[in-house]
């Protein structure tokens, strides 16, 4: 019925938003990581 494929939409939006939200917290880290290394290798030489 409407209901069901309604429910369906919904829960595939909030995956999608579940998986973008991970994506950029995970890249965030990353990114925050690279920088970090890039500073200590600054202070190594």
């Amino acid at each position: 019925g409407g209901a069901l494929a309604l429910l369906q939409k919904i829960s595939l939006l909030i995956d999608k938003q579940l998986k973008m939200s991970f994506l950029g917290s995970t890249r965030q880290s990353s990114e925050s990581t690279f920088i970090t290394d890039l500073n200590l290798s600054k202070e190594g030489k």
